[in-house]
């Protein structure tokens, strides 16, 4: 990973941000691509759908995406690996207008506790977005072999294996028309509203 980060904001969000020393996340739900809730599912059901997985679960995954803004939450802030980026500029800074604020990853990492939040990159590449998908599913069969899953057990089984594995594992795709972003996500999830602030410069 880069040493820094650039978070491109118009004036007044980079003056907040220095002069409180914090730095807000968004409701995921709430981001500028309104295609990035679906995006995700996309790549992961003709996956589910080949895979030998449960039939009674792949509907569970789409229930849980649906859910996410009544019993899970998740937020994000999003930063660049470049530090001139037109298109940065034009759509998140006033068209020139802002700031990149540059952030230490190192320091942003430290700045929480170690299961406040993850820093990870977007990916964008299709092949790399399917083979991360097929291997979270994958690990998922082999365990449920491995541990020769009772069928009683099954639905909390592939939840707790699957579902809540693809949930993270998507918020890191987007379309690969995006690329040009070159974006880095610090991602919280979170059962409920509150907390979703984080100090981190």
């Amino acid at each position: 990973p880069p040493r820094l980060l650039y978070h491109y904001s118009p004036p007044a969000g980079a003056r907040g941000i220095l002069e409180t020393r914090e730095l807000w996340v968004s409701d995921i739900r709430r981001l500028n691509d309104t295609g990035e809730e679906t995006y995700s599912t996309d790549v992961f059901e003709p996956i589910l759908r080949r895979k030998s997985v449960p039939d009674q679960i792949r509907p569970l995954f789409n229930r849980e995406v649906q859910q996410n803004g009544e019993i899970w939450f998740a937020y994000v802030a999003s930063f660049c690996a470049a530090k001139d980026l037109d298109n940065q500029w034009n759509d998140y800074a006033e068209a020139g207008a802002g700031c990149a604020l540059a952030v230490d990853l190192e320091r942003l990492v430290q700045s929480g506790a170690p299961d406040a939040f993850a820093v990870f990159r977007v990916l964008y590449d299709e092949a790399e977005q399917k083979a991360k998908a097929e291997a979270t599913i994958d690990h998922a069969i082999h365990l449920s072999r491995e541990l020769d899953i009772r069928k009683k057990d099954g639905t909390e089984f592939w939840m707790e294996a699957l579902i809540y594995s693809l949930l993270p594992c998507g918020v890191r795709f987007k379309d690969p028309c995006r690329a040009a972003e070159q974006e880095w996500r610090v991602l919280m999830i979170r059962p409920d509203r509150r907390n979703a602030l984080e100090r981190t410069l």
